[in-house]
């Protein structure tokens, strides 16, 4: 295991990440979050533009790694499962070995 402070220790390192990881492409995004080592992205740009913006995130800090899963209509994130409706995104929120127990 690792210290505890690894976790805070690591959000301090990767905050140059996060403040030049929408330059040059506010445009293309409705949502940028990250938790830890997992980035949830909606883009709104062509696949082209995508492809352009991961090799930006590539070049960011020398050693970091950024790989897209690209989803159209379902997706996961931690612990979350995304449904892109035309109206609005929804999810559902479920813990590991458990039902469903809450919708939004």
């Amino acid at each position: 295991m690792g210290k505890d402070y690894a976790p805070s220790l690591a959000n301090i390192f990767i905050q140059k990440f996060d403040r030049h990881a929408m330059e040059d492409y506010e445009e293309f995004s409705n949502l940028f979050s990250r938790f830890l080592e997992d980035i949830f992205l909606i883009w709104c740009g062509s696949r082209q533009k995508l492809k352009e913006y991961e090799n930006h995130l590539n070049g960011l800090i020398p050693g970091i790694k950024v790989t897209f899963s690209v989803k159209f209509t379902i997706t996961e994130f931690l612990d979350t499962m995304v449904h892109r409706n035309i109206l609005k995104v929804t999810g559902m929120v479920r813990a590991p070995n458990q039902d469903l127990f809450q919708t939004y």
